[in-house]
């Protein structure tokens, strides 16, 4: 036993000696290339805490730029002070779906559906020296799902393991880990009751014993009217691969031998039921057991964006056989299958029951939804930055992710407009703006939940703007422009650097800079020619302030770059 309490101590002592350099790491100027100052026009009154909180960006295309500065902003207004017993227990602050309170949430207005997409962007947050900082509030808001304070629901699918997975990758195990351990127990048992088709807080799930896999709703997580129905959906099964995955590997970093292998077998065996959704008719993942397949069919019969974007931004579809999966791909980029001229829809245009305006919310039977939107980027740009996985799926490449991206990025702007579904008005914007339905000086900028990719129309009554918060775009820009993808988690914590512009004249010029990952500032820059940063032409890769890799091209493999 005293050998045990020993060995305990130097344990706590490393990770107090490590989490004190990471604090001293995160004290140092975090800016190195870009001025905040620059951006005060963007920003606004939201400077100060921009620089206190988020890696600054720029790019030759001003309306990456711009829209990068608008969603840090809203994503402010959802950052909330929770209620005074939830403060003193240690969860001071949340980040909710809508700013107004809804008499769906649950606690302090919280809403579990988004909370992935709410983590995925928040873990850039960067973290000062004193624990009371925007990281420190993404810590605090990432466990607040299994704090164990009465209120908290689970009533959808979402993918925490894997969320508070992403945190640590950008946080790294001094920072995150000692305080993630403490919840392991609480986020397995969690975990264990979804996987058996339980979903805690509603009753819209149960394990289908015949299909061996669970039946789910279409409310479960969030997809309303979704064309493929009810049954065992790509959706739920794929999140259920990463989560098992995701939970792995947060029992191997805590030591828990047991709990790792337990949740292995779970990834394992949630693999091989998503790849039995696999309709080879179809070239797509499918709903199996479908409440709305036709009569003699066991398959929904439709492809839809959920179903083709979960297994690729869960990282669910295994490398070794993803050729036979590749296919599925081809829908997206298909202008009668999900690919519409100004964006992805949530249900090919061929579909039976398709529409682009209908009228009502929650309506995932084609318009553009940014949630799905958002996933089906990153799954993209992970099959984009995997030789294998871009080699099994040739219909993803470069130029098609950008115009992912380029689309994505004019749904926020003047580019699109607003109307009134019900009545198919246009809203009056002189109105809006003087009703605070836009953040001050950056003029008609905008993301709703529902719009339509034939007309560049978004369909949602005016009550959008900063006031709904369901999907990610900064860590998108991070990911694709940037190309940085962070693995801060294990034993040798590092980033990788693959920008994904489809060209090196794509962009002149680009500039990440004040990225915290395991306490060093990572710096990602492009210059075609030199001018602009003064550093030399081509890609560059600083850690604090030092170069520590270099390349010629955009267009080559990934940089590896330590961050330990």
């Amino acid at each position: 036993m005293a050998r045990a309490l020993v060995v305990l101590r130097a344990g706590a002592l490393a990770l107090a000696a490590a989490a004190a350099a990471a604090a001293a790491a995160a004290a140092a100027p975090p800016f190195y290339v870009l001025d905040p100052a620059t951006f005060s026009s963007l920003l606004g009154a939201d400077l100060p805490w921009a620089t206190a909180s988020i890696p600054f960006f720029e790019a030759s295309n001003a309306t990456l730029t711009e829209v990068y500065y608008f969603r840090w902003r809203t994503y402010k207004t959802h950052i909330h002070p929770s209620d005074p017993a939830a403060a003193a227990a240690g969860y001071p602050l949340v980040v909710t779906e809508f700013s107004p309170s809804v008499g769906w949430a649950g606690r302090d207005n919280t809403i579990p559906c988004a909370q992935g997409h709410h983590v995925r962007d928040g873990r850039w947050l960067r973290d000062g020296a004193n624990g009371t900082s925007a990281g420190a509030t993404m810590d605090s808001y990432a466990l607040w799902w299994v704090s164990g304070l009465s209120g908290v629901r689970q009533n959808y699918y979402n993918w925490l393991a894997t969320a508070l997975w992403d945190r640590l990758s950008v946080a790294g195990a001094a920072r995150f880990l000692p305080r993630l351990a403490a919840h392991v127990p609480a986020l397995a048992a969690l975990a264990a009751s979804t996987m058996n088709g339980t979903l805690p807080g509603g009753d819209c799930s149960r394990w289908d014993a015949a299909n061996d896999g669970i039946y789910s709703w279409m409310g479960c997580a969030g997809q309303e009217h979704n064309p493929a129905g009810g049954g065992l959906q790509p959706l739920v099964h794929a999140m259920m691969v990463s989560e098992a995955a995701s939970l792995a590997a947060i029992c191997r970093a805590v030591g828990n031998a047991t709990c790792a292998a337990r949740f292995s077998a779970q990834r394992d065996a949630f693999q091989a039921r998503l790849l039995r959704l696999w309709n080879a008719n179809l070239s797509a993942f499918d709903t199996l057991n479908s409440s709305l397949a036709p009569r003699g069919s066991p398959w929904a019969g439709v492809r839809t964006l959920a179903s083709l974007s979960s297994p690729w931004y869960f990282n669910a579809v295994p490398a070794e056989t993803a050729a036979a999966y590749g296919a599925s791909w081809d829908a997206a980029f298909d202008a009668e299958g999900l690919g519409g001229p100004h964006g992805l829809r949530t249900a090919e245009a061929r579909s039976a029951g398709y529409s682009c305006h209908p009228r009502s919310c929650c309506y995932w039977g084609g318009p553009v939804w940014p949630f799905e939107t958002a996933k089906a980027i990153t799954g993209a740009a992970n099959v984009l930055q995997s030789a294998v996985l871009s080699a099994a799926a040739p219909s993803v490449t470069r130029p098609r992710v950008w115009r992912l991206l380029t689309d994505y990025a004019a749904m926020h702007t003047g580019a699109w407009t607003i109307t009134n579904f019900t009545t198919g008005a246009r809203a009056n914007y002189t109105l809006l703006n003087a009703s605070g339905y836009f953040l001050p000086g950056l003029g008609v900028d905008w993301i709703a939940e529902a719009g339509c990719a034939e007309d560049a129309t978004w369909t949602d009554n005016p009550g959008g703007g900063f006031f709904y918060e369901h999907s990610t775009f900064m860590d998108i820009v991070i990911q694709v422009v940037a190309g940085l993808r962070p693995f801060a988690a294990g034993a040798a914590p590092h980033v990788t650097v693959q920008p994904l512009q489809p060209g090196d004249g794509a962009l002149a010029w680009w500039c990440l800079d004040g990225a915290l990952v395991n306490g060093k500032i990572v710096t990602v820059l492009w210059d075609a020619d030199g001018s602009r940063y003064g550093r030399g032409a081509g890609l560059k890769v600083l850690v604090d302030g030092e170069e520590a890799a270099a390349a010629a091209t955009t267009q080559g493999p990934a940089l590896n770059v330590s961050v330990g």
